[in-house]
């Protein structure tokens, strides 16, 4: 319900504007810190989310499962970041 508030253009995708003020609803935000996620954290998970898509706009269905996988403190995202330039560099 949040992401389709927040999905404007009906694209089933979230772009970097869409992401923006996401993070900023209240819900969402309320969800990331039970979770342990810095709203910080999460819009450098969004933009290596983008760039590993390779589109200007990141799927709901993959935001929201990432988003759901993960738990924790910094030390997931730190994963996830590794994760993510492992890719880079076997492209």
């Amino acid at each position: 319900a949040i992401f389709n508030e927040i999905d404007k253009d009906g694209s089933s995708g979230i772009s970097d504007e869409e992401f923006s003020e996401l993070c900023t609803h209240g819900r969402l935000s309320s969800y990331l810190r039970l979770r342990g996620i810095d709203i910080k954290n999460a819009g450098v998970f969004f933009q290596m989310l983008r760039t590993l898509n390779g589109a200007e706009e990141v799927d709901l269905e993959t935001l929201v499962t990432t988003l759901i996988r993960m738990k924790g403190f910094a030390t997931s995202i730190d994963l996830h970041s590794l994760s993510f330039e492992t890719k880079l560099l076997s492209r």
